[in-house]
């Protein structure tokens, strides 16, 4: 019994039947041939008409909203006892989304518990993912103003690898309105200004790094005692994950050359944030609006679905058409 008194179809079938009675009940309390218009509905025509005009009504503009609601009213009566509301595709869809409506105000009554919020942010975690960012130094390299800017770009790249001290980047490389020096932005925001393609790049270069240099990233001019102290020095602060980390901390060097839609760069990254996994707190509204939004969906696909089963559907077949064509392709696979 407790199973049925959940059941969302039960609600809906007792509601609509519950404003089936009500409407029924006052229906009946007049004459099919009287027009009755309640203080209610005269209160509804003042707000509807102040709410788009800034103001209420004057006397004139009151009688002309009472004159068309009555006008309103005589031609449904009337366009309903002549069916023209039968077959009307608009009236169909309208019909239809009234009722989808009712199932989903249905589906809405019911708050979720931290239990059932948690489980849908496990369920859907990669859709609330707080974005890894990044501060990086970049040189860039016109494809306008050289002729092979990515040779350019790997003889500076191997210049910068064996400088025993710290080169003065910013004089390197071609003039770009974007800075030199990018502060911590999301990789998504990063996206937007490089491309998506850069962005991925910039993740995959950074993360190789994190995991350990490729003992050939600097042309083999980086000792094997280095390479494995940088190695060691990496897998350490990804470890860690420090929200925090610096160029220095990670291990970090110039890396690339990295393409976006402006041309190539050389990218080092000076401070990466990981990308976490929220807690319920953190995203609580978020996940409320989508787990309603999930629910209301569920209902509407439930209702049909037991609503379906009091018919017998029956699909015409078409001798051409797309069902033609799809049902000719499928015995053409089969033999």
């Amino acid at each position: 019994m407790s199973r049925w008194l959940k059941e969302p179809l039960l609600h809906f079938l007792v509601l609509g039947a519950l404003i089936f009675l009500v409407y029924g009940r006052l229906s009946d309390e007049r004459s099919a041939d009287e027009i009755f218009i309640s203080s209610g509905q005269q209160d509804n025509l003042i707000n509807t008409f102040t709410r788009t005009w800034q103001r209420p009504p004057t006397p004139a503009e009151f009688k002309g909203l009472l004159d068309d609601y009555v006008r309103e009213e005589i031609a449904y009566r009337e366009g309903t006892a002549m069916g023209l509301n039968d077959n009307d595709v608009i009236i169909r869809r309208r019909l239809r989304q009234k009722l989808e409506l009712l199932a989903e105000d249905v589906a809405s009554l019911s708050a979720p518990d931290d239990a059932q919020l948690q489980a849908f942010l496990d369920e859907n975690s990669d859709e609330y993912l707080i974005e890894p960012r990044f501060s990086f130094q970049q040189i860039y390299f016109s494809p306008d103003r050289r002729e092979d800017p990515a040779a350019d770009a790997e003889l500076q790249l191997a210049q910068l690898l064996a400088a025993s001290e710290s080169l003065d980047y910013s004089a390197l490389g071609d003039s770009i309105a974007i800075p030199g020096k990018v502060e911590d932005l999301r990789l998504s925001e990063i996206a937007r200004v490089f491309g998506s393609n850069f962005s991925a790049q910039l993740m995959e270069k950074h993360s190789a790094q994190l995991a350990g240099p490729k003992s050939k990233q600097a042309g083999g001019q980086a000792s094997d005692q280095a390479s494995d102290q940088a190695s060691d020095q990496a897998s350490d602060q990804a470890g860690d994950q420090v929200g925090d980390q610096a160029s220095g901390e990670l291990g970090s060097q110039w890396t690339g050359p990295l393409a976006s839609g402006f041309g190539l760069h050389l990218v080092k990254v000076t401070q990466y944030v990981p990308g976490t996994i929220p807690s319920l707190e953190q995203v609580r509204d978020a996940l409320q609006r989508d787990w309603f939004s999930v629910q209301r969906r569920a209902a509407v696909d439930g209702l049909y679905q037991r609503l379906a089963g009091n018919y017998n559907i029956e699909i015409e077949p078409l001798d051409a058409g797309p069902a033609a064509d799809s049902t000719d392709a499928e015995e053409a696979s089969a033999q």
